[in-house]
């Protein structure tokens, strides 16, 4: 059976996402601000305040790119629940990393 040049680059695409999702339970988290880098742990979980609704993400989610707004953003590590209060911002997502990006941040006590 022969397939045409658009199966073969799907059936190439979907063997390369395999390859990059299949490492890891975990993803590297790293929320920054104008003055300095605030986090950088691998996580188990995330969830976030989008523009359009709260999301959560976990390793190997598809790529993303959004606005954030103002709210709580919680990440899972192990056990650990830690929650930071963010100020407006933006959210890259990818297969093995997320990178917040944000001018406000305060830890909740």
């Amino acid at each position: 059976m022969q397939y045409g040049v658009g199966r073969k680059l799907c059936l190439l695409f979907t063997a390369y996402w395999l390859l990059l999702t299949d490492m890891a339970d975990t993803f590297l988290l790293e929320i920054v601000t104008p003055d300095r880098l605030f986090l950088s742990e691998q996580v188990d979980e995330m969830t976030a305040p989008g523009s359009e609704g709260e999301f959560g993400v976990l390793a190997g989610h598809a790529p993303l790119l959004t606005s954030l707004n103002s709210g709580e953003l919680s990440y899972k590590k192990g056990a650990d629940i830690n929650r930071i209060m963010i100020g407006p911002g933006y959210a890259e997502v990818g297969p093995q990393k997320v990178t917040i990006l944000t001018e406000q941040i305060s830890t909740k006590d």
